[in-house]
């Protein structure tokens, strides 16, 4: 079933996760080629032109995306009470292994530090299962990166272990540190949050 973007919307309580509109590339442009933003993502900075290829991607998605016909849903994070921007979240297959469904949430180095990041996460992965059944999700982080491991623990990720020998193009994920949750055990704690 395609995503209605004129009405879709999740809702928490001081957020909004929205779909991606084309006007939408320079905010994302400003997060994705911040070096201090995009330090701990394995692909690093963005160039413009890349981000311009990718967000018509995104949008086109939304008329197309099931769990059948899946690989990548983006959302834009925005605050409630501002409507401003502050970050980006989705669900992605995780390469070089497509059957796990990775979880990404990134923000505006100005909001860091006030739970946004745990808000939007809980609110996607509710979605995620509400939505498209996947069951089992998975979060790559970068070992240096302690807050996402301490948001991550904190919802009810597990540890399972440093990525090793990813194969061509995916080297630059070696060392990073695999977490996983079975949303079906963990709903009614994700949902009472």
């Amino acid at each position: 079933m395609p995503i209605d973007c004129k009405n879709f919307q999740l809702i928490s309580n001081r957020l909004r996760l929205r779909c991606f509109k084309l006007d939408d590339i320079d905010t994302l442009y400003k997060w994705w080629s911040d070096a201090e933003i995009m330090k701990y993502i394995p692909e690093g900075v963005y160039s413009y032109d890349a981000v311009s290829d990718i967000i018509p991607r995104i949008v086109d998605n939304y008329e197309t995306v099931t769990i059948d016909n899946f690989f990548a849903f983006s959302l834009v994070i925005e605050q409630m009470e501002t409507g401003n921007p502050i970050g980006w979240c989705g669900i992605i297959r995780m390469f070089p292994f497509p059957e796990n469904i990775e979880i990404f949430v990134g923000l505006d180095k100005n909001y860091w530090g006030n739970s946004y990041a745990e808000e939007a996460t809980i609110v996607l992965l509710d979605f995620v299962f509400e939505f498209f059944g996947f069951r089992i999700i998975t979060a790559l982080v970068h070992p240096e990166n302690h807050k996402s491991e301490r948001i991550l623990k904190k919802i009810g990720f597990n540890y399972i272990g440093p990525l090793e020998n990813c194969p061509e193009p995916y080297q630059n994920h070696n060392g990073y540190v695999l977490y996983s949750i079975d949303l079906e055990k963990h709903k009614c704690k994700i949902i009472a949050k």
